[in-house]
């Protein structure tokens, strides 16, 4: 039996953006048993996954417990897909002689090239969500395509929100508005926000679902919603199973650098993002019905990934777009996928 252990430990949006390796794995190797290590307040994203028989809790306050679930069995192989220490720990902790991770050139903290046997350069795949696909591709040397399927998460039924989604769909496109990030920086500005979404409200039938994650995002969407009030709702708390089975309900998703983007790059619903501090090509989804844009920095930095003033910038000035003729332009191009989508489901 081929027994499997995934590592890659946190944080959200970095594990939704690897949720389809397992169904990878599971499609290239169908007796494979799956497992995976990741922190134990992230492993519900994880436990929802088809396609991953067993989740193994990563709780650094609880040494033991967690060394004894890493040390229960011995795997066939084990792939770091974090690549920095606290992960590199799991790795050495796990019990396999045949452990994977990426290069020295291209791990986040190099101790965790310690751990691995195997490295593997994947400095030329310029996505997140294709980097682990590589990695497995040239350890197995498999010459499959990078088509990156969705994953159906588990436990996503009894949500009373779907009905009224399901009902809004049937009246106009349905578009879901994920605003948030816990990062300030990564936000647009709430009434550029509605200047978009006033576009499409003009030329469009479209209705609006807000989504929102604590207090200060409900507010800001109960606001929206107040701006169109017989054309939108503001969702109920999901789950994220939930979360990502309204998605697919909806013809589009609009949103910024976040979780909720990532998820959305699992189903296969149109998505329109917006990038700052961030580089869009690195991390929006996967396919041409995922239209990013990219606001500049008006200080002249430059970065590979991410800025290195994401934390601390005290402007986030690149998400303030001075003009919105660009914006509104890629917007009305993505707009065409989600009215093709939401015809072709009234058929």
């Amino acid at each position: 039996m081929c027994t499997i252990l995934i590592v890659k430990t946190s944080s959200f949006g970095d594990i939704v953006q690897t949720l389809h390796v397992a169904s990878y794995l599971k499609q290239m190797i169908p007796n494979a048993v799956i497992e995976w290590a990741v922190m134990s307040h992230l492993a519900p994203i994880v436990f929802a996954h088809p396609h991953v028989d067993r989740v193994i809790f990563i709780d650094f306050k609880r040494p033991f417990r967690t060394l004894r679930h890493l040390r229960a069995k011995k795997y066939t192989y084990v792939f770091d897909f974090q690549g920095n220490c606290k992960s590199g720990l799991v790795v050495a902790l796990s019990r396999s002689k045949s452990k994977v991770g990426e290069s020295w050139k291209t791990l986040r903290e190099w101790p965790a090239g310690l751990a691995t046997h195997t490295k593997w350069n994947v400095a030329d795949v310029p996505n997140v969500r294709l980097k682990p696909l590589r990695l497995l591709q040239r350890f197995f040397s498999w010459n499959s395509t990078d088509v990156i399927g969705g994953v159906s998460l588990s436990n996503a039924v009894g949500a009373s929100p779907m009905a009224l989604l399901k009902e809004m769909q049937k009246q106009g496109p349905l578009i879901m508005v994920c605003f948030g990030s816990k990062w300030p920086n990564k936000t647009m500005p709430k009434l550029q926000l509605k200047m978009i979404l006033d576009h499409i409200a003009n030329r469009t039938e479209a209705r609006f679902a807000f989504v929102w994650g604590d207090e200060a995002e409900l507010a800001t969407a109960e606001w929206l919603h107040q701006q169109w009030p017989r054309r939108s709702t503001v969702v109920a708390k999901l789950s994220l199973p939930q979360l990502q089975h309204a998605m697919g309900l909806c013809d589009g998703v609009i949103a910024i650098d976040s979780g909720a983007l990532h998820l959305c790059g699992t189903t296969t619903t149109p998505s329109f993002s917006m990038f700052g501090p961030t580089r869009a090509d690195v991390f929006k989804p996967l396919g041409e019905h995922h239209v990013a844009i990219q606001g500049a920095c008006p200080y002249g930095r430059t970065f590979a990934k991410q800025c290195s003033e994401l934390r601390k910038c005290p402007t986030g000035a690149c998400m303030q777009f001075a003009d919105l003729d660009p914006v509104l332009e890629s917007l009305m191009k993505w707009l065409q996928y989600v009215l093709d989508r939401h015809a072709r489901r009234q058929l």
